[in-house]
């Protein structure tokens, strides 16, 4: 896990980039992240954390990271199968799952062992945030 490794869309094209988050503050803040040691402008609103938790199943073989959406599967009382939409976000101190529904949380190692999938991100795909 690399707990300093975040991502961020470009201000200059929209692509997204991986790295090494850093703010540089003079009379206004600039937010990057470092690519290969060099420095690229990122929107604020878009960065997220690695979790350090990687769903188990290919294609998905790739770290949550904060404001992705999952959907996430478990059986209820009766052994029915069933998904909620989530939001990976930070609460009390853990990168949890949280319904976007109802007031449900849940972890994202639990999650990601259920065969939970990556569906998208908030930034990229807010029509999944609508129930």
């Amino acid at each position: 896990m690399d707990r300093y490794l975040f991502r961020g869309k470009r201000l200059d094209n929209g692509e997204w980039v991986q790295g090494h988050y850093v703010v540089a503050s003079t009379n206004i803040d600039f937010h990057s992240i470092m690519v290969r040691g060099v420095g690229v402008m990122v929107d604020p609103a878009t960065i997220g954390q690695c979790t350090g938790v990687k769903l188990q199943f290919p294609p998905y073989e790739k770290c949550f990271f904060e404001n992705d959406i999952v959907k996430a599967y478990w059986h209820d009382a009766d052994g029915n199968l069933i998904s909620r939409i989530m939001v990976v976000c930070y609460i009390d101190g853990a990168f949890v799952g949280k319904s976007i529904t109802d007031s449900a949380v849940g972890s994202l190692i639990e999650i990601a062992e259920r065969g939970g999938e990556l569906i998208g991100n908030m930034h990229d795909h807010p029509e999944l945030l609508r129930a």
